[in-house]
């Protein structure tokens, strides 16, 4: 059987979506239902029509996540009104692509003898982290237009009537505070079941150099093609992936240096390092006035984007160099501070 499906929906993927197939021959029932911006697969139904005939179905997309739901899909025909039950295996697009860092050991911070390194980022030292989901790449224009038009959102202020520049859906969001990086993680949880938030500022590190203690994500040695800074002369961000694979981090991770400042879930204090005793699955100060930034963006320069630089900002500042990832724990975590 061949599958021709077009959906006749409203943009909003909370809506009730309808579709149209059509037969060509009995058999069995098999294909992607598209919506937008989810995407439902339904595996094999078998089922007898007649060659040409239309089949009309109507699937309710409210409220289905991220999963597996066995669900019935009434079918309507010339020859009457049938309950066919169909799996479906839902995948909501809108997802970032996700990375897997394993449970273990890693070097965070700077040595006194590493070039370039400042007192926020001393003493170095060895820290554990639980098993963690990080994002690939930077949340996107695109990815983040979703959310914007899910939830009536302010967009970034640099964006032309609720969209971003065109051109630049691939590019990662930039002009957004802390604040909106934690709403849109929020939503993004609530919506596909999975707890999404901001990394911490230890599962930031550990993704972007491994467990060696490395310079850059990609080794010790500088190298202006792999990553997108102020030597390279861009002057703005560049679509996530770009120096991929090359500037990729031990885990696969993309555009850890540079490009955009990205917003971790830690409370920033300068001594931190000195005064925390935490070595396991640290989550920042108890409190502060600012939060953690990393990774430098396309303004810094070499020094700038190592994997161990420090910064911060206030929870609502907003500029065209800071955006941000999103990570899920992999298994339940008790959120404590020191």
């Amino acid at each position: 059987m061949i599958l021709r499906i077009t959906p006749s929906c409203s943009r909003t993927f909370w809506s009730r979506s309808i579709f149209y197939e059509k037969a060509v021959g009995p058999g069995v029932l098999t294909g992607a239902v598209m919506t937008n911006p989810d995407w439902l697969t339904i595996e094999p139904v078998a089922f007898r029509c007649r060659s040409g005939e239309s089949q009309l179905f109507q699937l309710a997309t409210t409220n289905l996540k991220t999963g597996e739901y066995n669900q019935p899909i009434q079918l309507v025909s010339n020859a009457g009104i049938a309950s066919v039950p169909v799996y479906l295996r839902v995948c909501l697009s809108l997802e970032p692509e996700m990375v897997l860092i394993p449970a273990g050991w890693f070097l965070r911070g700077s040595q006194d003898g590493d070039r370039g390194a400042l007192p926020p980022e001393k003493p170095q030292r060895q820290i554990y982290l639980s098993e963690y989901w990080i994002g690939k790449y930077p949340v996107t224009n695109a990815q983040y237009a979703i959310f914007i038009e899910a939830t009536g959102r302010r967009s970034p202020d640099h964006w032309i009537k609720g969209h971003p520049p065109e051109g630049q859906e691939n590019h990662p969001v930039v002009n957004v505070s802390w604040w909106d990086g934690l709403a849109y993680c929020r939503w993004l949880a609530e919506l596909t079941g999975k707890p999404y938030r901001l990394p911490t500022e230890a599962q930031w590190e550990k993704a972007a150099r491994g467990s060696d203690g490395r310079t850059y994500p990609w080794g010790n040695d500088w190298n202006s093609h792999k990553c997108n800074t102020h030597e390279g002369g861009k002057r703005g961000t560049t679509p996530v992936g770009e120096y991929t694979p090359a500037g990729d981090s031990p885990y696969g991770c993309a555009d850890m240096a540079g490009s955009v400042l990205e917003w971790v879930s830690d409370w920033h204090r300068e001594d931190y390092y000195t005064r925390s005793s935490a070595s396991n699955d640290p989550f920042g100060p108890a409190s502060g006035v600012v939060r953690g930034l990393r990774g430098g963006s396309w303004s810094s320069d070499r020094q700038g984007v190592r994997c161990a630089s420090r910064y911060a900002s206030n929870q609502t500042t907003t500029n065209s160099q800071v955006g941000f990832r999103v990570t899920v724990f992999a298994t339940p975590q008790k959120q404590g501070a020191d």
